[in-house]
């Protein structure tokens, strides 16, 4: 089956360099671009952003963008680069209501969006020093969301949930995926895992320190890359066994070379679509040449014959 390598939601949101280089990509066939919220996001400051030693990254972002207003008189021309270079858009959404549904489709609908991703959701987002609650984790509010999704938009939806560690209510979840979604739909495998908070070998204190808009530190964020590998892979077992293979899955979780993606090729096989998103690796250097490398390699090892 053909490699399909695309950018995780997190990082591009406007037209920007490494924007321009990953619809210059001769890799990917589709542009990521989000994740966005209805209303515009100051997002945090400080040290928001960490990427550790092994290739783990933490990240507290708190979901900076224009919100559909701001975008609106942008996004035509972000759409149209992405559509001349040939490639297909798709549009992360973080969700934080199910009002908020209908506007995002709509928007998406007038800007010739060709994937809408919707994000059941950051789970890193703190207003009043509390996390929201996190659409993933429950399985009436995902229903409703997705259904509600499903309903008014006609094109490939892609789903995004949470790197779960219970392994039933993975089986659960993957189950309710089969009722709700239709051929050419996608689950992806997984969102960043929230509450991780490295610290300093030496003093001890925590490395995140991203300051939200309100002047509160928030000192744990969102783990993503290396240590959340083994984390989706165990997901993607599971959900590899119970979803219908009409359903494609979009894997996301540190992969930085060719030799991930063998690894998780190892676990779902080629009986169903696949896409691979690149995030941490990528949002570290903001490198668009490590696509080609992570491809290059992937084909030099799937066609190495064992001595």
């Amino acid at each position: 089956m053909e490699l399909r390598l695309i950018n995780a939601a997190g990082w591009v949101k406007e037209k920007s360099p490494l924007f321009d280089n990953l619809v210059r990509s001769p890799v990917l066939s589709e542009i990521t671009i989000g994740s966005i919220t209805v209303e515009p996001s100051q997002g945090s400051t400080g040290q928001n952003f960490v990427i550790l030693e092994d290739g783990t990254s933490v990240n507290s972002l708190q979901l900076p963008n224009k919100g559909l207003t701001g975008y609106d008189p942008i996004f035509w021309a972000i759409v149209g680069a992405i559509h001349k270079a040939g490639k297909e858009c798709r549009l992360s959404i973080a969700v934080k209501k199910l009002e908020d549904i209908h506007l995002f489709v709509n928007f998406a609908e007038r800007h010739g969006v060709d994937v809408l991703e919707l994000s059941l959701e950051c789970p890193n987002v703190v207003v009043l020093g509390a996390h929201k609650p996190v659409f993933a984790y429950d399985m009436e509010l995902t229903r409703e969301a997705v259904s509600f999704t499903r309903n008014l938009w006609d094109g490939p939806l892609a789903v995004k949930l949470s790197p779960y560690e219970d392994d039933e209510f993975s089986l659960h979840m993957a189950e309710l995926m089969n009722e709700l979604l239709y051929e050419g739909d996608s689950v992806v495998l997984c969102n960043t895992k929230g509450g991780f908070s490295p610290r300093d070998e030496r003093s001890g204190k925590p490395i995140l320190r991203a300051i939200t808009p309100d002047g509160m530190e928030i000192n744990a964020g969102g783990m993503g890359g290396a240590m959340l590998k083994p984390i989706v892979q165990n997901v993607i077992r599971i959900f590899n066994g119970v979803l219908y293979k009409y359903i494609g899955i979009d894997i996301v979780g540190g992969i930085r070379s060719g030799q991930d993606i063998i690894e998780y090729e190892a676990i779902v096989g080629n009986i169903r679509p696949v896409t691979y998103q690149v995030g941490t690796a990528l949002f570290g250097e903001e490198n668009v040449r490590l696509f080609s490398d992570i491809a290059e390699e992937y084909v030099r090892l799937s066609t190495t014959t064992p001595s």
